[in-house]
């Protein structure tokens, strides 16, 4: 097993499929489906290859990957500042209304805790991001605990809260098991998310979602998860409920194709930058950094921070603490 390239798998998939996502954040799945995807696909028999630009879901996973290496933990001071330095900087792509407002708070002068998300918020920037803590930290109950902690620096949330481990887990596992159990995947992650009862409900009826086509589950994800926040968002929304759930149900409807996954994820319509990005993480982190096809592989922020960027970190990541 190729633990190092699925290192990489995680990290650069991630970005590659919030890249995939970012051009069509918003429209309908007809529209991604019959206009964008085809697309690709020319791009895939043509040998051409695009490097595409990612968004704030890479970016804030990059600066976390960033502070884990340079504290050698997590320090949600640290990370916060970084988040600062990056929101001063302007060129964070595609934020989300709540982070921004956090930061925004806290530049106002408001305390780091007293500007944090509070409930009955609940985006999925929180989940979006978290992916690094299960690269870092070997031990499965560290990863729950900073799960959670690098979330509440934005999101306090427990829907968050719990959406973050699912995410976080659910790379744990992908980074450390030979084959997928799809049962023994959804329980462990159900084992530690009863402290929320909406998302371990919604997570309990993956089974059932996954023996229904794409198109149908997806309209059963918006139908039955999308709350009070249906408005403006056709089909999955950055609620972090339908989000997470419908990233999970990419990865294990699809978990032996990088390309397929992600297409499911970002296929549904909405939120398709970070249902991108948390299915990419997923899936690359499985299936390693050679299953991402190379007309999709190729991604940058402002021409900076590119594919092989990601690559080291996830590399540095790998050698901190890992004896094997």
């Amino acid at each position: 097993m190729d633990i190092l390239g699925r290192y990489r798998g995680a990290l650069v998939g991630k970005a590659v499929g919030d890249a995939l996502g970012y051009p069509v954040e918003g429209q309908s799945p007809e529209y991604v489906n019959k206009e964008y995807l085809p697309k690709l696909e020319e791009l895939k028999s043509s040998g051409i290859s695009k490097a595409r630009q990612y968004t704030d879901d890479t970016q804030f996973a990059r600066e976390l990957c960033i502070s884990l290496l340079e504290m050698g933990k997590f320090d949600k001071f640290h990370y916060f500042e970084r988040l600062v330095n990056l929101y001063k900087s302007r060129t964070i792509v595609g934020i989300g209304i709540s982070t921004d407002e956090v930061l925004r708070r806290y530049l106002a002068g408001f305390s780091a805790s007293e500007a944090a998300s509070r409930p009955p918020k609940a985006g999925n920037g929180s989940a979006m991001r978290v992916a690094p803590i299960a690269l870092f930290y070997k031990d499965i109950n560290d990863v729950v605990q900073y799960a959670i902690e690098q979330g509440e620096v934005t999101h306090l949330d427990p829907r968050c809260s719990a959406g973050s481990i699912a995410i976080a887990i659910g790379v744990y596992q992908c980074l450390n098991m030979t084959a997928l159990d799809t049962d023994q995947f959804i329980n462990t992650i159900l084992q530690r998310i009863k402290f929320n009862q909406t998302m371990y409900d919604a997570i309990s009826a993956l089974p059932e979602l996954l023996s229904l086509d794409p198109a149908v589950a997806a309209e059963e994800v918006y139908n039955r998860y999308s709350g009070d926040v249906k408005g403006g968002w056709r089909y999955i929304s950055p609620y972090v409920v339908p989000s997470v759930v419908w990233s999970l149900y990419s990865f294990l409807k699809f978990p032996n194709r990088f390309d397929q996954a992600v297409f499911c994820a970002i296929g549904a319509g909405g939120d398709t930058d970070t249902t991108g990005a948390m299915t990419g993480a997923l899936s690359g982190a499985f299936l390693g950094y050679d299953s991402i096809p190379a007309h999709i592989r190729q991604v940058h922020d402002g021409g900076k921070y590119d594919s092989e960027y990601l690559k080291d970190l996830a590399t540095r990541l790998y050698s901190y603490n890992r004896t094997d």
